[in-house]
């Protein structure tokens, strides 16, 4: 059977990408305990590709004092965060609490979210309070900054 011209474009590998486009590492990886990552897109697998990382955070026990998933930052270009319970009869419901911090505001999110956050707003840390079920997170970077 010959390749299919468009096959490139389907990344269906679960693993951590081997490095971070340049314009992330200010952000860095999470470093949650519980999280799994899933799929990265961006970086080595396509040059010009706008940056989506997926992964799943799994409940562990509850932890107040943990350092946070992500530190604090600001980016000079949009992100858009996602928070998805996983349960098919109640998909709004996160069944957990997420920490997340906009600003100088903390918010903690118990309910199914896509977060929008503007070129040069400073946010988190993030911190997974407690999860009851997984959750399922992806980071989005609409435009790759040149």
């Amino acid at each position: 059977m010959a390749k299919l011209k468009y096959a490139k474009y389907i990344v269906s590998e679960v693993k951590a990408p081997k490095s971070i486009p340049s314009y992330r590492h200010e952000s860095a990886e999470f470093t949650s305990p519980g999280m799994t990552r899933l799929a990265s897109l961006g970086g080595e697998a396509f040059k010009d590709a706008p940056h989506l990382g997926c992964m799943w955070f799994l409940p562990r026990p509850r932890n107040d004092s943990q350092k946070p998933g992500v530190e604090a930052h600001v980016h000079d270009f949009d992100e858009i965060l996602g928070f998805y319970g996983c349960d098919p009869y109640n998909p709004s419901e996160l069944h957990g609490e997420v920490e997340f911090w906009l600003g100088d505001e903390k918010y903690l999110l118990t309910k199914s979210c896509i977060i929008y956050v503007p070129k040069g707003l400073k946010h988190c840390p993030l911190f997974i309070r407690r999860l009851d079920k997984p959750l399922f997170h992806l980071g989005w970077t609409p435009t790759v900054p040149k």
